[in-house]
């Protein structure tokens, strides 16, 4: 037990962390097959890079059966650092499940963003143009804008998804911030509710068909009181004829 927790806590595990995945007996023997790779490949590193060990542990994590097999290529590029972000490891996956018999590596590397590098820059003048194509609906609806179409349609930018998420974020924030200024009491304020014209004039009909409804049960049970009063009339004429004709 000892020599499995120290092989975990190789690839950057808290004492913690490494407890809990022991007692995943699948998960734990997925990674110690994949740290055993890694050291025979010659990483003989005291303790695996901090970055490279929670990708490994992502990758053990995330992988689907079918495409377990292709786990050393994938392990030969995280310890290059040749993908070396998250999104970068998504889409290499991403690739391997729509590839999972046969992997070209140029359409691989092409697919996982394999050697390319997401300035600051880049981040900046993508977020610009979002920010610009939403400019009119953000100066009317201010910071009640969701940002989320805006971070979306970023993440879908085929350079910008193998950026790393935080840095985006932050940059939409910040221009954000400088279009609109600091938020102001307005922006603080719940909006009220207030039903829209179409569900006045729904709850409208909806209250008439009740109402109607209500009407022809009120109806209906006259009726049925008074077939009812008939009958009952109808019975004691009938006693009294019985009667009548007894007596004679």
């Amino acid at each position: 037990m000892e020599d499995v927790t120290a092989q975990l806590l190789w690839i950057g595990l808290s004492e913690e962390r490494a407890k809990q995945t022991i007692k995943n007996e699948a998960l734990t023997k997925l990674l110690l097959e994949l740290i055993a790779i890694l050291r025979k490949g010659g990483n003989s590193d005291e303790v695996l890079a901090r970055d490279v060990g929670k990708l490994v542990f992502l990758a053990a994590t995330t992988t689907k059966a079918q495409i377990r097999q292709h786990l050393p290529l994938v392990l030969e590029y995280l310890a290059s650092k040749k993908i070396d972000s998250e999104a970068k490891l998504a889409a290499a996956t991403e690739f391997l499940l729509v590839n999972p018999t046969s992997v070209d590596i140029q359409q691989f590397e092409q697919s996982a963003g394999v050697g390319l590098t997401v300035t600051q820059q880049q981040i900046a003048d993508t977020v610009k143009a979002q920010i610009e194509k939403n400019r009119s609906e953000l100066l009317e609806k201010r910071y009640r804008f969701g940002l989320g179409c805006i971070l979306g349609d970023l993440r879908k930018d085929k350079i910008l998804r193998f950026a790393d998420g935080k840095a985006i974020k932050a940059e939409v924030d910040a221009q954000v911030l400088a279009l609109l200024g600091p938020k102001n009491e307005s922006d603080n304020a719940k909006p009220k509710k207030e039903p829209k014209e179409g569900n006045k004039e729904n709850m409208k009909a909806v209250d008439a068909a009740v109402k109607e409804e209500e009407c022809k049960d009120i109806v209906e049970l006259l009726n049925q009181l008074s077939r009812r009063r008939g009958e009952l009339q109808n019975r004691r004429l009938r006693d009294h004829a019985q009667h009548d004709e007894a007596a004679l």
